[in-house]
C-alpha cells in the first residue's frame, strides 16, 4: 500500500495541535506506518508468524509493535521532521540553515552520527586528536586550569621578532604562568599551533600572545578573519561540517563572545552533532565533541552544548554567548604556523629578569579583560596590554 494513501488515525490528528503536540503526533504516526509496513513484510516473507498454536496471532501482533517501536527509536523512516511540520509544528532539533542565494532559512533534520563518539578520524582532525593526547595528561592538564601555572613547555612556540629594545619571544614568564587566569584561548590556540595549523599572534607589552576569544569572535562577524589565518565556516550545516571532519578534509575551532561582564570562550572541535541557526543565519546553538580548558584544567568534551543568550540550556551547556562562530583551521603558509596580526610588540622579559614586585606592578594579562574595542572600519582592536 503506498504510504501517501495511509491516513493518520483520528487520535493522532486530534493530538497534532500546532506547536504543542506536533512532535508527539509525528512520532506516533511514523510508528504506525512502521508497524503496518513490518506486518505486511512479515506476512509476505514468512518465518515471523509467531507460530501456529494458541495465541500465535497475539504474539505476532506484539512482535509487530515491538519492532515498530525499536525502528522508530533508531530513526524510523526519516519522515518525522516532515510530518511534524505537516501537523503544524516545527522540528525541535532541526537546524535552520541560511540558503546560499535565497535569504529564507532551510529546515534540515538533525545530523545523526553513525560511528561512535570519539572515533579515530583521519586527516586534518586526526592531528588535533594526536595533539590532545599529548596535552591532556594527568600532569599537564591541571596547568591549563584557572589555578594552574603554565611553563615554557606548555607554550613552547619558538616564534620571535626583533624590536628596538631586544627580542620579542612568545611570552610566558611575564604573566607569572597565567596563574589565576582562565586559559581557554591559550589552550585552544596552542593546540591548533602544535597540530600545524595557522595560529594568530597578538602583540603584547612584553612579547607575543594569543588573541582574546571576544576579539576573534567579533572579527569573524563579517565572514573574514584578519590576515586570513582561518576561514569563517558559520552558516554550514552540522552534516556538512561533520562530513568534512570524518573524511579528513577539514578541522574547526569554536569561538564565542561574552555578555554582561562574562568573558568569551574557545574550544577545538572533534565532531559536530547539531547546529541551529536563526532566520538571520546566526548560530543559536551548537552541540559538539572537542577539547577546551576549563576551571579545573584541560578536558575532552562529549556532546557539549553552546547556546547564544536567551536559548535554553542542554547537557553540560555553556549559556549566554552574545555570538558564536565556527572557524575552519588552515594549513600554514611557507611552513610558518604563527601569523602576527600586528607588529607593534615590546621585547620580552625572561625568567630571572622579572621580580615578584615587577610582576605585581605589570599591566593585567587576564583573558577576561575588557572586551576588544572596534575600529571605525569595523575590525576589533586589542590594546597592547597582554591577554592570555
Amino acid at each position: 500500500m503506498p504510504i501517501a494513501a495511509i491516513a493518520p488515525p483520528p487520535e493522532v490528528v486530534r493530538d497534532a495541535a500546532p506547536n504543542e503536540h506536533a512532535t508527539q503526533a509525528a512520532a506516533q504516526f511514523e510508528e504506525l506506518l512502521l508497524r503496518q509496513l513490518w506486518s505486511v513484510m512479515r506476512k509476505t516473507v514468512g518465518g515471523f508468524s509467531g507460530g501456529s498454536g494458541p495465541g500465535s496471532g497475539m504474539y505476532a501482533h506484539l512482535m509487530d509493535e515491538a519492532m515498530a517501536s525499536h525502528l522508530s527509536r533508531a530513526g524510523g523512516l526519516g519522515m518525522q521532521a516532515q510530518l511534524e511540520e505537516a501537523f503544524g509544528g516545527r522540528p525541535a532539533h532541526a537546524a535552520r540553515i541560511p540558503h546560499a542565494i535565497d535569504a529564507r532559512p532551510v529546515v534540515r533534520e538533525p545530523l545523526v552520527l553513525g560511528p561512535t563518539t570519539g572515533m579515530r578520524v583521519s586527516g586534518a582532525t586526526a592531528r588535533l586528536q594526536d595533539t590532545a593526547t599529548e596535552m591532556i595528561t594527568g600532569v599537564a592538564a591541571p596547568r591549563w586550569g584557572r589555578d594552574g601555572r603554565l611553563t615554557a613547555a606548555e607554550l613552547a612556540s619558538t616564534f620571535h621578532t626583533e624590536t628596538p629594545d631586544g627580542t620579542a619571544h612568545f611570552n610566558v614568564r611575564d604573566a607569572a604562568g597565567f596563574q589565576g587566569r582562565y586559559k581557554c584561548n591559550l589552550f585552544a590556540f596552542e593546540m591548533v599551533r602544535r597540530s600545524g595549523f595557522q595560529t594568530p599572534l597578538m602583540p603584547r607589552t612584553h612579547g607575543w600572545g594569543y588573541p582574546h576569544p571576544d576579539s576573534v569572535t567579533v572579527d569573524a562577524t563579517d565572514g573574514r578573519l584578519r590576515q586570513d589565518w582561518g576561514r569563517v565556516a558559520t552558516g554550514e550545516s552540522a552534516e556538512s561540517l561533520d562530513d568534512a571532519i570524518v573524511t579528513g578534509d577539514r578541522a574547526f575551532l569554536l569561538t564565542g563572545s561574552g555578555r554582561d561582564g562574562h568573558a568569551g570562550h574557545m574550544a577545538v572541535v572533534e565532531r559536530v552533532h547539531q547546529v541551529d541557526y536563526d532566520e538571520a543565519g546566526q548560530i543559536e546553538r551548537v552541540i559538539f565533541d572537542g577539547w577546551e580548558a576549563r576551571v579545573g584544567g584541560a578536558q575532552r568534551l562529549t556532546r557539549r552544548t553552546w547556546n547564544r543568550y536567551g536559548n535554553p540550556g542542554g547537557e553540560l551547556a555553556r549559556n549566554g554567548f552574545s555570538q558564536i562562530e565556527v572557524v575552519e583551521l588552515l594549513a600554514p603558509r611557507d611552513g610558518q604556523p604563527e601569523i602576527p596580526l600586528s607588529r607593534r610588540v615590546g621585547a620580552s622579559l625572561h625568567d630571572g629578569e622579572i621580580t615578584q614586585e615587577s610582576a605585581a606592578s605589570s599591566p593585567p594579562t587576564q583573558e577576561n579583560a575588557d572586551p576588544a574595542s572596534r575600529t571605525s572600519g569595523g575590525r576589533p582592536t586589542e590594546t597592547l596590554e597582554a591577554r592570555p
